[in-house]
């Protein structure tokens, strides 16, 4: 997801609404975020510090009245080479999210030249070292455009503050006294550089990021994923940041051909887990459409795919006393079984839990050497469905014991007895489509992730058309990829 990382999951929640339309929602409360901010920020601090040690400081010039005299002065080759950002604090704020420094520090050196145009010419000049502190303090918003997170910066207020200037070189040391003339032109040039990077860096660093995230995920040759934003973020103050996607499944040969279903409302939240996260039966029932239009819900089964336990044989001589027209009209032919959904199965959620329901069509056909259509039999089956979260933080699936009736619906060799081959079509659907089942739902569907964080001790908890997991947050300092990548 995607996807749309760091900035986009969030925070904290004392209520239980229902609000944007999406397939899947992301709700981290602010206790969880600020896990996630302690250990995701060290790991961008050194790129950080880097882009401001290497962005060029402009040359600052100026003349004022000094005890020696009325003086024009240059600072040049300015260069900041450390600063520690000291402790972060992370806010969410109605609209968006804001960040503030307590125990910022910082050093520069620069070289310094001025012109005494007194009746005695005077100039001289040397280097410097400055250290100082400083405090930033700013705010980010994030909308919805085209599908992807849009940052924008709300506001920004940078203050440097303890000064300490040490002049090298020339009669330095005389002039000490004036030092404090250089003083506002450096704060200048220091708060512009950070105030540049801090807009910039959200205006066009992360923004050209941000404009590269993929709005699907391929999921296997049939299907992708669409993990496109449904709607802008939703920003609660002092509490939390819910994250809307699509959770689409879309055609993967004809991604226009959307899904008609319609998802809806989820909660945003329903427990005090750091994380939680909602995903709607719509996901579910999207895929098997798209899986159904794709032709991939039907399998052939022949003898080869016949459980060893089955006393059954895919042979005619098999059923020569359970359907003996069918012998009687090929004996000794073998036989094979088509098995196909004409529609697509149904999930539903609810406060009992998650269920499958879906109708399987079994065409029993005679290979003389033509296939010739014996009996077709109409099974329903209605499974339950486990959810959990896997150890690749995605959202799994795994379907139990299934219950089965079966029906017949047309026959070419007489009457049938379903309750002699009731034990194969069950083998069938336990040992051979359900295994297949789960491992499409052993994918699962991927939370927002990033590496160094993981979503641990899962709950789950049903509800009317969704299944809700809350997690705890753990946040490693490991390296990251950037957006999900």
């Amino acid at each position: 997801m995607s996807r749309t990382a760091l900035f986009l999951l969030l925070a904290a929640c004392v209520c239980f609404t229902l609000t944007a339309t999406a397939g899947f929602q992301a709700t981290i409360l602010e206790s969880g975020f600020r896990e996630i901010a302690d250990g995701v920020f060290p790991i961008f601090e050194p790129d950080l510090v880097k882009k401001i040690i290497t962005t060029p400081i402009p040359d600052q010039t100026g003349d004022t009245d000094t005890p020696i005299g009325h003086i024009t002065y240059d600072l040049t080759d300015i260069h900041i080479t450390a600063v520690n950002f000291g402790i972060i604090a992370i806010d969410i704020i109605a609209g968006g999210v804001s960040a503030g420094t307590t125990g910022a520090s910082g050093h520069l050196t620069l070289n310094w030249h001025y012109n005494n145009h007194g009746f005695i010419h005077i100039s001289d000049g040397g280097s410097a070292d400055v250290d100082f502190d400083f405090s930033v303090n700013g705010a980010v918003g994030a909308t919805n455009v085209g599908g992807r997170p849009h940052l924008k910066a709300l506001s920004s207020a940078i203050t440097v503050s303890n000064f300490d200037i040490h002049l090298h070189g020339g009669a330095s040391w005389l002039y000490q006294i004036f030092v404090n003339v250089f003083a506002d032109k450096i704060k200048d040039a220091i708060v512009t550089t950070f105030q540049t990077e801090f807009t910039t860096g959200i205006d066009t660093t992360l923004n050209a990021l941000l404009a590269k995230v993929p709005l699907t995920v391929p999921v296997d040759e049939y299907a992708d994923l669409s993990t496109a934003l449904t709607a802008d973020p939703l920003f609660q103050a002092a509490s939390f940041l819910t994250v809307f996607e699509s959770g689409q499944f879309l055609l993967h040969s004809a991604p226009t051909h959307s899904c008609p279903l319609t998802a809806k409302p989820l909660p945003t939240v329903f427990n005090k887990d750091y994380a939680q996260f909602f995903l709607s039966d719509y996901v579910f029932n999207c895929a098997g459409w798209v899986y159904l239009e794709a032709g991939a819900l039907q399998k052939v089964f022949n003898q080869s795919d016949i459980p060893p336990e089955v006393p059954l044989k895919l042979n005619t001589t098999s059923f020569k006393y359970i359907i003996p027209k069918l012998y009687e009209t090929y004996p000794n032919e073998a036989m094979e079984i088509l098995m196909f959904a004409p529609e697509a199965p149904v999930t539903t959620f609810n406060a009992s839990g998650a269920f499958i329901e879906a109708e399987v069509l079994a065409n029993v056909s005679v290979l003389n050497p033509t296939v010739t259509n014996a009996f077709s039999v109409g099974i329903s089956v209605i499974a339950g469905l486990e959810i959990g979260l896997s150890d690749e933080s995605n959202i799994t699936g795994k379907i139990s014991e299934a219950e089965i009736i079966l029906r017949l619906v047309s026959s070419s060799v007489g009457p049938i007895h379903l309750s002699l081959i009731d034990e194969l079509f069950r083998l069938l659907i336990d040992d051979v489509l359900i295994p297949l089942g789960n491992h499409y739902l052993d994918i699962g569907y991927p939370l927002p992730s990033f590496h160094g964080v993981h979503f641990v001790n899962a709950t789950v908890e049903y509800g009317a058309d969704y299944v809700a997991l809350g997690t705890s947050v753990h946040a490693a300092k490991l390296l990251p990829a950037l957006l999900g990548a």
